[in-house]
Order: C-alpha cells, then sequence, then structure tokens
C-alpha cells in the first residue's frame, strides 16, 4: 500500500499492461495523490501499478462507481445540486455488519422519506484506527453550492454557506444521531464529475489500506435503489 501512494508496484509484483474490464482502460481514479494534477504518463504508470494490486472485484468495482458517478450527476443536470456526504460513528463502529445496519436504518427511515435527498452512492472505507466512515455523492432538492467560498471554508469558516445548505446541516445534526450516526460534513461538488469520480474511487484503494481479515467480501459501495445504473 505504500508503494502503491507512491506509484510504484511492490518488489516482485507482476505488473500488466492489460487493465480495466474486459480490455477497457482502467480509469484513473485509485490514487490517494491529487491525481488531476498528474501528467497522463504519471497517471498511467499508477493504474499499471495497481494492476497488479486490486483484485478483479476491486477493479470492476472502481471502474463500475466511476461510471455511476459520471451518470448521476449528468442525469442531476445541475452539479449544484449535488452533494458529498461523510458519515461517522459516535462510537467508532468496527463490525461491518453494525455499521450497514445503522447505515440502512438511515437510509429506510430519514434519506427515502427526506423530500430534499434524492439517489445516492455510498462508499464504506475502514479507517486506518478500525473504525467505518460512510461516504455519500447525493442528490439534492436545491443548490447548496451558491455563495460558498471554499476558501473561507477551508479556514473553518462557515458563513458563506446560503440558507439552504445551513437548513440541510441541521436537519443532519438533529436527525443522524437517532440512527446511532455521529458527526456528519456535507459540502457540495467543487469539480467536474470526472475529478469528483476519481475523488470517491480513492477510497477503495485507500480502503485496501486498512483492511482486516474479516472484510474480506465486504461490499465497499452501494446504491440507491431506483435509478438506472451500470452493474459490475
Amino acid at each position: 500500500y505504500q508503494k502503491i501512494k507512491n506509484c510504484a508496484p511492490p518488489p516482485g509484483a507482476i505488473v500488466s499492461p492489460s487493465v480495466g474490464v474486459e480490455g477497457a482502460a482502467l480509469p484513473c481514479l485509485y490514487s490517494n495523490n491529487t491525481i488531476e494534477e498528474l501528467n497522463e504518463r504519471h497517471k498511467e504508470e499508477q493504474v499499471l501499478a495497481l494492476s497488479g494490486i486490486l483484485s478483479p472485484y476491486h477493479k470492476r468495482a472502481a471502474h463500475t462507481l466511476y461510471a455511476n458517478v459520471s451518470r448521476l450527476i449528468t442525469i442531476t443536470k445541475d452539479e449544484a445540486k449535488i452533494g458529498f456526504l461523510t458519515l461517522t460513528f459516535p462510537d467508532n463502529v468496527k463490525d461491518h455488519k453494525e455499521a450497514y445496519a445503522r447505515f440502512n436504518s438511515l437510509n429506510n427511515n430519514y434519506l427515502k422519506k427526506h423530500p430534499e435527498f434524492g439517489e445516492w452512492i455510498a462508499v464504506k472505507e475502514r479507517q486506518k484506527r478500525g473504525s467505518w466512515h460512510y461516504h455519500l455523492l447525493t442528490q439534492l432538492k436545491d443548490d447548496i453550492r451558491h455563495g460558498l467560498s471554499f476558501d473561507r471554508l477551508q479556514k473553518g469558516d462557515y458563513s458563506t454557506a446560503n440558507p439552504y445548505l445551513k437548513y440541510l446541516w441541521k436537519e443532519l445534526r438533529e436527525n443522524l444521531p437517532k440512527y446511532g450516526l455521529g458527526r456528519s460534513e456535507l459540502l457540495p461538488i467543487k469539480s467536474n464529475k470526472e475529478a469528483m469520480s476519481r475523488y470517491l474511487g480513492k477510497y477503495i484503494s485507500k480502503h485496501l489500506g486498512a483492511r482486516e481479515e474479516t472484510d474480506k467480501g465486504v461490499r465497499l459501495i452501494n446504491y440507491s435503489k431506483g435509478w438506472s445504473k451500470n452493474s459490475s
């Protein structure tokens, strides 16, 4: 994993130029680096390095995730109505079944019924300390990006958020504890759909760095029901 972050294959790894699904090139989204700033040759080296590491399942899942993120943003038609929501557990849940049970309860009893939330894509990630987080890309009813200063946001100044985004923050603060969830962060996306696909996709490779033996077979990606998505 440490070698992956430096875009080089580990010693002894067999690196094959044949990457992707059915001969298609794997999208370069599996790095923790800011890959949008790298040149095309460097991107290709990253993908080739990872081709000997990722299992066929993770390759398919990451490729499908890339396509579905792009599709979700496209069908929403307005990127300002897409939110990136991070969900955590106050008691640092380490059991993947318990984490999913709480998230599933939130979805069935809150997200599905709330008029402000639409379709979503969720990526499940284990932190290095062992606890699980969820990262969702979700449709929203209105614009949450207008007026927001990302520069001021990075300095801890949330005052530029528009009234609708502040309303959603309040909603989440009041309702997430009911489903065993803790601190959350909902923000608009500030990049295009290709960059957002890569950003979400990096959690697949991040998860591999903190993976435990009990994680074998754990579903890392979930989708809301009801929209036409690509399947791996």
